[in-house]
């Protein structure tokens, strides 16, 4: 079968996604240049897009067994290539196809597979991946139960605290502004005042990229590739500040409800720090899971429980 020639499942929508209808190719998203992406081959696709295959108007199989994946890449593209079984009859499997952009940014590139069995062509097809050159990045709130709201790198933090936000990069396109992503962020900050921390794995809330406060300064200023940002923050040596907790917060009256806690660091002139990360939390509430949870303790309960400890930085506080 010609590279060129479409091969459609019978009348209307092709089977697949890729630019001959042949194979069910997903790339994750648009993917700035430098970061990693994958490319899902799958081998099942449903009508609903993502409808479980028993309800889902229409489904097309490919059968993967007993073979091997060829891949015509042009220069900036290392394809790591793994076959991933599909756990159960009803689910999703197909071959994973990682690598860096290395491309040349803001073209779209041609990558063409074969899925070879016994060194015969069982399917062809082609995707397009573009490597887009960043030219904004923002530091976005990190939205989840356990976390206090508040936009990151604003304000007086103290040095050894954290900043825990999710990075969005923007690039410019003819068709206006396109956000754009990849795994394998590295950012870099030319003050000295912050630094890229290890990522953390909560088990109870979404996680973001943690930035430490490395050093005493104002406004530092963070970098990728072209793009930059500089924080309207400022980052101060204070190793006497307290760890206190707050009040309560929930609705009023005696009924169980959602709550919240907050831990807080204080300043020795009476000020509130930033930069409270990984608090762990211990209760008389039996059954809570506060090991993970972030430096807001929200849990279901009467307008009051006692006997509740918060641990961070080697600080350990109780009450309230």
């Amino acid at each position: 079968m010609s590279l060129w020639v479409a091969v459609l499942a019978g009348c209307g929508e092709p089977r697949g996604t890729g630019k001959l209808g042949e194979l069910y190719i997903q790339p994750l998203g648009a993917v700035a240049a430098g970061l990693y992406t994958t490319v899902h081959i799958d081998d099942q696709r449903t009508w609903p897009e993502h409808s479980d295959s028993v309800d889902a108007d229409r489904v097309e199989r490919w059968d993967f067994e007993g073979t091997t994946l060829e891949i015509q890449a042009p220069a900036g593209f290392d394809f790591e290539t793994t076959l991933k079984e599909a756990p159960a009859s009803d689910m999703t499997g197909g071959y994973r196809l990682r690598t860096r952009c290395d491309a040349e940014p803001g073209s779209a590139h041609e990558v063409g597979v074969r899925v070879m069995a016994e060194g015969e062509v069982r399917y062809e097809d082609a995707f397009e991946l573009t490597c887009y050159e960043p030219t904004r990045l923002e530091l976005l709130e990190l939205v989840h139960p356990y976390t206090v709201p508040d936009q990151p790198g604003v304000g007086r933090y103290f040095v050894g605290g954290a900043i825990e936000a999710d990075i969005a990069l923007f690039a410019d396109t003819p068709r206006g502004e396109l956000r754009v992503g990849g795994e394998g962020l590295e950012l870099t900050e030319s003050h000295g005042i912050l630094r890229m921390g290890e990522p953390q794995h909560q088990p109870l809330r979404v996680t973001g990229l943690i930035l430490e406060i490395a050093a005493a300064g104002v406004g530092p200023e963070l970098s990728y590739r072209g793009a930059s940002l500089r924080l309207p923050m400022e980052a101060v040596h204070e190793e006497g500040w307290r760890l206190e907790l707050g009040t309560w917060q929930g609705p009023p009256g005696g009924d169980y409800a959602s709550r919240t806690l907050d831990a807080i660091a204080r300043s020795s002139d009476g000020s509130e720090l930033r930069g409270l990360q990984r608090c762990a939390w211990t209760t008389e509430v039996i059954g809570i899971d506060t090991q993970d949870s972030g430096c807001r303790l929200h849990l279901w309960g009467p307008p009051a429980v006692s006997d509740v400890c918060v641990t961070v930085y080697g600080r350990t506080t109780c009450g309230p």
